[in-house]
């Protein structure tokens, strides 16, 4: 994503395409260990001792994992730029992001399903790569706009301290039991009303397009930041009937992780 140069007095690091694989493993198998020792107890199974704060360590290293693959597709520009980016070929795109999105329901299906840690952790994996999949064409647009990177970045880690905060803080700040229901609805008329704007792109109304777009994407960063606040007041009330047994950082950080990758989108769309 970011790649730049750091100098100092006695040395010259460059970050490239090449090495920024190499540095984001270095990352992630770093925060591999940290959940080693932090979320696991002595007999290698997960550990209810920090809950929240190991939540929050799965998100990071979530994080660290899309971006991990996306640098690694990287090294394959040309053939996934014209799979995923080809703006001549609006219907395919359309396609393409739908079969995506049926492939990640099914996987959630089966993570969410699975009896087995193991066995939830592989398609915990299998969905991080679909996510930067999926995230690719939007990578691809930053690296050559780092100053809207930088802008992004900072605006997502504002919002999701914010509302992590506040969810953990006032998990019953609005009527949960009312909201939730107002939120799932307002969330499928934006999934309806984003299918239908492709309309204007098919019929190259492009300018009506990026407006409606823009003001979609304004909704969903209000509506994810909210997701936002009730997923993370989610995690805080349910922490007290943490088990060893039923404990599941992948599972229970998955919502979280969701509603960052929509936030980022829609940050995105709101700014380009």
């Amino acid at each position: 994503m970011l790649f730049r140069s750091v100098s100092q007095s006695r040395y010259h690091f460059q970050i490239t395409p090449m090495n920024f694989p190499i540095i984001i493993s270095v990352i992630c198998i770093l925060l591999l260990i940290l959940l080693r020792f932090s979320a696991f107890d002595s007999t290698g199974s997960m550990s209810c001792k920090n809950f929240l704060g190991n939540n929050l360590l799965f998100i990071t290293f979530a994080i660290s994992v899309i971006v991990l693959f996306y640098s690694l597709q990287y090294q394959f520009t040309n053939p996934l730029t014209s799979f995923f980016v080809d703006r001549k070929n609006t219907l395919q795109r359309i396609l393409i992001s739908i079969l995506f999105l049926i492939i990640l329901l099914v996987l959630t299906f089966l993570m969410y399903s699975s009896q087995s840690r193991l066995l939830c952790f592989f398609f915990w994996i299998l969905i991080l790569f679909v996510f930067s999949l999926l995230l690719f064409p939007i990578f691809q647009s930053l690296q050559l706009n780092q100053n809207l990177l930088l802008t992004i970045s900072i605006q997502l880690i504002l919002l999701f301290s914010f509302f992590t905060f506040l969810g953990f803080t006032s998990p019953n700040l609005f009527n949960r039991t009312k909201i939730f229901p107002i939120l799932l609805g307002i969330l499928i008329l934006l999934i309806l009303s984003h299918l239908l704007s492709f309309f204007l792109l098919v019929t190259d109304k492009k300018e009506s397009f990026l407006t409606v777009r823009r003001v979609l994407a304004i909704i969903g960063v209000a509506l994810f930041s909210l997701f936002i606040w009730f997923d993370a007041g989610s995690l805080e009330l349910t922490k007290k009937y943490c088990t060893s047994k039923n404990v599941n950082y992948m599972k229970s950080s998955f919502q979280l992780i969701l509603d960052i990758v929509n936030l980022f989108i829609n940050l995105f769309n709101a700014q380009n």
